[in-house]
């Protein structure tokens, strides 16, 4: 997948920002005399215009804070001509909570425009959209990087340092899981992507943090190798009593622990009940779990059943994200169709 940290992102301090319509693409055909056929030929989520407006004075440095160290207007100004001339024209920008690719509607402008259009109308920009990327529920981009203050840790597939022992947190956290026993790159790859083989020939490899870990939602993208589960395998546990996913020996599902009111298992995009939680069995998919008020675990684990020395997980892992505040359901739902997205799961 392209990356999004190559995108530059507008910064609205001192900035209002203001909806100009949302405009949906619909071809019609007249055939007179009031009869009439139409089809829906563009994205059902339409696209967004914008003006924004500051109070910014050219070169002002007392007016309000500085921007990138430099005064709000020239701030401004420099974005406005580093993305009309620049590299790339297209940039990020935050609308009521989400973000959304945008560009300038105007290439052309003098800054004594600029600055009265910021002082007057606004600057219009447009919503625009970027191949390969994922466009989330309500037509935003989506990437996990806007929520990595929300996570407890995430692993993808360039995380496995083998020279280090470590699973490589890279969502800035620094929690950082240590490699035990058989857990080696060399996974099946799943839409050109590496994977991280656990278990492979040994029955003694998992991760883990020792610290105690209190998670929320919880997203794997994964491949057991087997039919069934031949053990209890831990997929996600402490190191003492507490359990979050368990395979149930001879079976396809996940074991029911009983988690409780509101708890919620999702495989690719199905919503499963507690008592059918299917895994991808020799075939990989997306796994969700959800605790509204949390799940504690002590010493926390992936691959290894609590304290049993025998029940280690055999799977392919590509992907882990696991988040220590309650996201919301719309988040969780964006995350579920990036995740299918980037790994090229139906």
């Amino acid at each position: 997948m392209p990356d999004i940290s190559t995108y530059d992102e507008l910064s609205l301090v001192g900035m209002e920002i203001d909806d100009l319509g949302w405009t949906g693409n619909r071809l019609r055909a007249n055939f007179g005399d009031g009869y009439g056929a139409s089809a829906v030929n563009g994205n059902a989520n339409g696209l967004h215009r914008w003006a924004i407006s500051s109070q910014a004075l050219p070169d002002d440095a007392d007016y309000g804070d500085l921007i990138a160290g430099v005064p709000r207007f020239q701030y401004y100004w420099d974005f406005f001509k580093d993305h009309t001339t620049g590299a790339n024209d297209v940039f990020l920008i935050e609308w009521r909570g989400r973000k959304y690719f945008a560009e300038f509607v105007d290439n052309t402008m003098s800054a004594e425009m600029h600055t009265i259009d910021l002082f007057s109308g606004g600057v219009e920009i447009r919503q625009r959209r970027v191949a390969g990327f994922y466009e989330g529920t309500d037509g935003s981009v989506f990437d996990p990087s806007f929520h990595t203050a929300s996570m407890y840790a995430w692993f993808d597939e360039t995380s496995p340092d083998y020279v280090g022992g470590e699973f490589e947190d890279v969502s800035g956290n620094a929690r950082n899981f240590d490699i035990n026993g058989d857990v080696i790159t060399g996974g099946a790859t799943q839409n050109g992507l590496a994977t991280a083989k656990f278990n492979s020939a040994g029955a003694d490899g998992y991760i883990n943090l020792v610290t105690s870990a209190q998670l929320f939602d919880v997203f794997m993208v994964l491949k057991v190798r087997e039919a069934s589960f031949s053990t209890y395998q831990g997929v996600l546990t402490a190191s003492a009593t507490t359990a979050a996913m368990v395979g149930n020996n001879g079976d396809t599902k996940l074991t029911n622990l009983s988690h409780g009111a509101g708890y919620t298992f999702y495989k690719n995009a199905t919503l499963l009940t507690e008592a059918t939680q299917n895994m991808p069995m020799n075939t990989f998919g997306m796994i969700h779990g959800r605790w509204p008020s949390g799940i504690t675990l002590l010493n926390s684990q992936i691959g290894k059943d609590r304290a049993d020395a025998t029940r280690m997980l055999k799977a392919d892992i590509g992907e882990i994200v696991l988040f220590s505040v309650a996201i919301s359901a719309e988040v969780a739902a964006d995350m579920r169709g990036w995740l299918l997205h980037k790994w090229g799961i139906s």
